[in-house]
């Protein structure tokens, strides 16, 4: 049976030969092998004329967060001293947020000044679940700059995020 010319295969068309068709199986002893030689050479080295510190991205990503985290702690603290109604700020958390608590309750409404470990933390979790890198965190901290001093926006417990 099969295609007149002797191939075997039946159908009004052969299909080309796939790449991985052509390559020979790996087997175990030849992976463990690749194992054994990829552990043991190095990865990558670092030039001789690159500073140290830059080469540490973990080390230089919290020591920027911390220091972003110190700022909006001090904007929110500077913040503390200027009235503003929530209804005037247009970017307080209530505005998108539904109610935590009920209104019957008002002392457990009040939300409290985050301290600067909520805060680094806050910063931590988006940059991780969002991928920032560090400039990320340097642009956000540069456009707070920017919406505090060109707007009379002041930064609270209730906008902060």
């Amino acid at each position: 049976q099969g295609l007149p010319d002797g191939s075997g295969v039946s159908g009004s068309a052969s299909a080309p030969a796939s790449f991985k068709a052509g390559k020979p199986r790996k087997t175990k002893h030849f992976i463990g092998d690749e194992i054994l030689h990829s552990t043991s050479r190095p990865v990558w080295e670092a030039p001789t004329d690159v500073d140290p510190r830059l080469l540490d991205e973990e080390r230089t990503m919290q020591a920027i967060s911390e220091q972003v985290a110190s700022l909006l702690s001090r904007y929110i603290e500077e913040g503390r001293s200027k009235p503003q109604d929530k209804d005037e700020d247009e970017f307080h958390e209530d505005h998108f947020l539904r109610r935590r608590f009920c209104s019957c309750c008002p002392f457990r409404s009040r939300i409290p000044s985050p301290s600067k470990e909520t805060i680094l933390d806050f910063l931590n979790k988006i940059a991780e679940s969002l991928y920032f890198c560090k400039q990320v965190v340097v642009l956000c901290a540069i456009y707070i700059e920017r919406l505090l001093s060109r707007t009379d926006t002041v930064l609270t417990t209730g906008n902060w995020r």
